[in-house]
């Protein structure tokens, strides 16, 4: 079997609707809030993280509500929210601003352009919004399948 097609599968790719959390935590019942998906306890640094990360993407207010209710846009930044409490070094995004408003897009940008000055995160983002291909240090564009010149 796959590894994405598997949910007990650490391994498997983040769904914002089925797979909201770090690899090896247990899957989430119906009806979990934000900080229970994400693994976090009453206390400690990682609460701290998710608990910065969650007021970065505007999710702060409804940590404690059903993920099964969010819209599109709010599951998109909880699932960024997850990836980055993860400490990666390296995040690969496609079109991570696609479901959010403008407001909310531009803060997940500029989340993501502070996290690569300050921690080195690499970022390998695919994007047809010019705005948020403006916040890259390098792009490269692709036209019918090749990298453009």
């Amino acid at each position: 079997t796959p590894p994405d097609s598997d949910p007990e599968d650490p391994r498997a790719c983040a769904s914002p609707s089925s797979r909201l959390r770090p690899p090896g935590s247990p899957v989430h019942p119906r009806g979990a809030g934000v900080h229970r998906v994400l693994g976090v306890s009453h206390a400690g640094e990682r609460k701290e993280l998710v608990d910065a990360l969650l007021h970065r993407v505007n999710l702060w207010e409804n940590r404690k509500k059903d993920l099964t209710g969010f819209s599109g846009g709010m599951k998109q930044r909880a699932v960024i929210a997850a990836a980055l409490a993860l400490n990666p070094s390296l995040l690969i995004a496609d079109e991570p601003t696609g479901s959010l408003d403008r407001a909310n897009g531009q803060r997940v940008l500029e989340l993501l352009a502070e996290l690569n000055r300050t921690r080195n995160l690499t970022i390998i983002m695919a994007t047809h919004a010019p705005e948020a291909a403006a916040y890259a240090s390098r792009r490269l564009e692709m036209c019918d399948g090749r990298f453009q010149s």
